[in-house]
């Protein structure tokens, strides 16, 4: 009952959010000009990522896991199609606003698991046909988005992934209008600090100070401008509470992860894989959002692999 209350209310704060967002970036967009076309420029720096989630005060990748949250699950929320078809072109709509690189692999590993588990039921069911179609709508669809998005912020924060944050350069250009230190060099800055305690770490209250200062040895004036975080729950964990602390986070997702594989739970499943992954470029579990997402969402979900039956559950603990 807890379960389907807090999915529908999902659902509803995740269609309403959006629907308000998206009516905002088009008055935006559209009080800027004298008709009402549209252009690439739709997508383009001053209309996504932050400039399009501002107008809700959060953070895009934090809005957007509540969105693929609700993907997850919205075959149990709602079992007409119609409804769910409709639901998800709005929701792969924003997610283009939303422009959250990590958002975009998320939703690429589940799009790739639910087309995977299409097939399977294609192949024993021998409909070579639509396996045929279906690939080439989805190489076409994918071809035809490319060419579209080419030209757009959307494009640019993709292609920028290595040049901007895998870059060995302290300072690098995001974009036309901001420089930063890429997150390549502000790892190696959590890891110095890491290396200094390894086991056990500096403790809950130093992580912001000595990563400051840290920061400020290694030059990296816009993070310490900007008083930036290591973007990396593990790194930020080592620097607390050392390698234990990151064996410990670790294990937290590795065997929620194994129960879901096990109950063969494919919502539960992506769920805690998308905040695995977006740990791995954010202190997810440091900021209010993630800390709120985590203490609903994640708990209940821990609670229903855990209320599985009897057989089930034997298998859990082997």
């Amino acid at each position: 009952m807890a379960k389907s209350t807090l999915l529908k209310g999902l659902f509803i704060g995740s269609t309403v959010s959006m629907l308000y967002l998206l009516v905002m970036v088009f008055y935006h967009y559209f009080d800027n000009q004298e008709g009402f076309s549209i252009h690439a420029d739709l997508f383009n720096y001053y209309h996504t990522h932050y400039n399009f989630t501002n107008a809700l005060d959060m953070h895009p990748t934090y809005l957007g896991i509540y969105y693929l949250t609700c993907l997850f699950f919205l075959r149990e929320i709602t079992n007409k199609k119609p409804i769910r078809l409709l639901w998800l072109g709005l929701l792969l709509f924003t997610l283009l606003f939303i422009n959250s690189r990590v958002i975009f692999l998320i939703l690429f590993l589940y799009g790739l698991l639910s087309y995977g588990q299409y097939l399977k039921k294609a192949l024993v069911a021998k409909k070579s046909k639509i396996i045929v179609f279906s690939a080439l709508a989805i190489l076409i669809g994918g071809a035809v988005l490319s060419v579209m998005l080419s030209k757009t912020y959307i494009a640019h924060r993709l292609m920028n992934l290595y040049q901007f944050e895998l870059s060995g350069n302290k300072e690098q250009s995001i974009n036309q209008q901001n420089i930063g230190n890429p997150r390549w060099i502000r790892w190696q800055s959590a890891l110095t600090l890491i290396k200094e305690k390894p086991l056990l770490g500096h403790g809950t209250a130093d992580e912001y100070i000595m990563l400051n200062e840290q920061f400020k040895k290694d030059g990296l004036k816009y993070v310490v401008d900007s008083n930036y975080n290591a973007h990396n729950q593990f790194l930020g964990y080592g620097i607390r509470f050392g390698i234990l602390g990151i064996i410990v986070l670790f294990h937290f997702f590795v065997q929620n992860i194994r129960r879901a594989i096990i109950l063969k739970d494919m919502a539960v499943f992506m769920s805690f894989v998308a905040i695995f992954l977006i740990c791995l470029f954010e202190n997810y579990f440091d900021r209010n959002f993630g800390i709120t997402f985590s203490a609903i969402f994640l708990t209940i979900f821990t609670y229903m692999m855990f209320e599985a039956n009897p057989i089930q559950k034997e298998t859990l603990d082997g």
